[in-house]
């Protein structure tokens, strides 16, 4: 039985793709073949970890996505977290993500606050709202 990508996956990768293809100097073609090219291989690599951080999208369907199963997944993400302690490009490319990763949360939560604070909202039920909304994020 084969997964069906999700329109969230789907975004999702299509905005990961330009980065990486950027990063590793590769096509979107290429590093979506079954090409075994070593830089093809990275860059499958830190395409699938780059996925696998966004926590809601199942393993299933980042392999879907990236024509691969499951577990070539896990693998991918494993063998990126191991490479990033060896090879400098997988160094600079986790710094990078993560760089991007956290400013991205930043702004969303920016955006929140500045939401609720600007609502019509009594104050009591902005706390509330800034309460929960600290809750679903720890």
């Amino acid at each position: 039985r084969r997964n069906v990508a999700t329109d969230y996956g789907i975004r999702k990768l299509e905005k990961a793709l330009p980065t990486i293809c950027l990063y590793w100097n590769v096509t979107k073609d290429d590093l979506l073949s079954k090409c075994r090219d070593r830089n093809l291989v990275y860059a499958r690599h830190s395409l699938r970890y780059l996925l696998y951080q966004d926590k809601k999208l199942p393993l299933a369907e980042i392999g879907t996505l990236t024509n691969c199963d499951h577990a070539t997944v896990l693998h991918s993400v494993n063998m990126f977290r191991i490479l990033m302690n060896q090879d400098f490009m997988f160094n600079q490319l986790f710094a990078m993500i993560n760089k991007k990763l956290i400013y991205n949360r930043h702004s969303r939560i920016r955006s929140k606050i500045r939401q609720v604070l600007t609502s019509d909202l009594s104050q009591k039920e902005q706390i509330e709202n800034l309460a929960k909304f600290y809750d679903e994020n720890r």
